[in-house]
């Protein structure tokens, strides 16, 4: 768009309508009036776009939080409930035989998939937590996007370019549950092997 606002490009319109208006001066000031509205109207929907714009990338972001929290928190709550559970299931089953030494240090050994799953759970929540922080430092911030608002402003709002942080912890919270996993799996093998031998 050409800055048809600026002093000297306002003074040669307004000498290029007297020219095409033949001096009159009542649509001279039509013309001048027309464009100061068409300047205005496009200056508010330039403004109107870019709050638009900030709306959709808060309700987003809210969105997109809940969203990630929630899941990430359920799958770490059920493979840690599982690796905690096997433990104290197999804890149950010894108490239930007695006292005798003989059934008790076997099925002891078998529980340490299920320690380490619990630790891998842990490992999965501290990745996910950091995937998660790294995601919000990649969202343009509060003041950048009240900064944006401005009509003036020429720029988008600026983001952090943290993709390979959040593909390494992304990468690691995935890895270290699906390790969980692996570990309960391992140890519900383990423990059935030992308890039908």
């Amino acid at each position: 768009m050409t800055d048809q606002g600026s002093p000297p490009q306002l003074r040669i319109f307004i000498e290029r309508m007297r020219q095409e208006a033949g001096g009159d001066a009542e649509i001279v000031k039509q013309c001048v009036a027309d464009l100061n509205a068409q300047q205005r109207q496009e200056a508010r929907n330039h403004f109107e776009s870019r709050q638009q714009y900030i709306r959709q990338m808060s309700e987003l972001d809210l969105a997109d939080r809940r969203g990630i929290m929630d899941y990430g928190l359920q799958t770490l709550k059920w493979s840690f409930l599982l690796n905690a559970g096997a433990i104290a299931l197999v804890a149950a089953y010894i108490g239930g035989l007695g006292k005798s030494g003989l059934i008790f240090t076997p099925l002891v050994r078998p529980l340490w998939p299920f320690a380490v799953g619990c630790v891998l759970v842990t490992l999965a929540g501290a990745a996910g937590y950091l995937n998660f922080c790294y995601w919000l430092a990649t969202r343009p911030s509060p003041e950048a996007l009240h900064n944006f608002s401005d009509p003036q402003a020429r720029t988008w709002p600026a983001r952090s370019d943290l993709s390979w942080k959040l593909n390494a912890s992304r990468n690691a919270a995935i890895l270290f549950g699906v390790a969980s996993v692996l570990f309960f799996l391992y140890g519900v093998y383990r423990v059935l092997r030992t308890a039908l031998s």
